[in-house]
């Protein structure tokens, strides 16, 4: 009996450490990214780490998660060769990462409590429709970056005209983050809506509606760098980005 008691003893001051070990980086990291020569950086990147090992970025992407010691680690699911390892501060991740294609590096901050590890399947709604609403006494042109309803390739599409005083559904997704820039007809992007949240290629004059591709590559001749605004709704339904002067 005194061995049982040992053993259970033991495994209990083991525990307690672990448990406190894996807890100092559960929760979401927020920060930045930098590819270098690329319109891949990101200002308002974040990633959600489980207690169950997994993880979700703020593109609705995913894989597994791993500590040792101040060493940090996260790789994508199948189909993606992303890894990312980091250094733990604090509340502070900075480190580099790779996607077999192209590097870069990532300074990260802790901003959240603990998510969830999964997510409860939404009631009601199962896709946001993304309208766009035009009080800003200007007609304009919106472009979209967003994953298809039920799809996994994230596309960049444009150019959906909305005249002032209009509202216009321009896209339809089940993934909550997509990312919205608009800017005046004719004016060839010098007033524009966009928070720069990222830097993506637009193509001129367009219609145009492309897959994203990680090949590292800059703009082409017929198109322009602009700066999108990252949004990520709370809940499914109809998501209205409403522009104003």
């Amino acid at each position: 009996m005194r061995h049982v008691f040992a053993a259970l003893f033991a495994l209990l001051i083991v525990a307690c450490p672990i448990q406190a070990f894996a807890q100092e980086v559960i929760g979401r990291w927020s920060g930045s990214t930098d590819w270098p020569g690329t319109q891949y950086d990101a200002s308002a990147a974040w990633w959600d780490f489980r207690s169950d090992g997994s993880f979700a970025d703020n593109f609705g992407q995913g894989g597994q998660w791993s500590r040792s010691g101040a060493a940090v680690t996260w790789r994508y699911a199948a189909g993606s060769r992303a890894t990312y390892n980091a250094t733990l501060a604090g509340n502070r991740l900075t480190g580099t990462m790779s996607d077999g294609v192209m590097s870069g590096t990532f300074a990260l901050t802790s901003s959240a409590a603990a998510a969830p590890a999964a997510t409860p399947a939404p009631a009601g709604p199962t896709q946001i429709d993304i309208q766009v609403c035009n009080q800003t006494g200007r007609d304009i042109f919106a472009a979209v970056i967003y994953r298809q309803v039920g799809g996994t390739q994230w596309r960049s599409e444009g150019w959906f005209r909305t005249n002032n005083g209009a509202c216009r559904t321009i896209a339809a997704t089940d993934n909550l983050t997509f990312y919205l820039y608009a800017e005046e007809v004719g004016d060839g992007g010098s007033r524009f809506w966009g928070r720069g949240d990222i830097e993506h290629c637009v193509t001129r004059p367009g219609p145009y509606n492309e897959p994203i591709e990680r090949t590292g590559m800059s703009c082409r001749t017929n198109q322009d760098l602009v700066d999108f605004t990252a949004v990520t709704a709370e809940r499914y339904g109809v998501y209205t980005w409403t522009l104003e002067p």
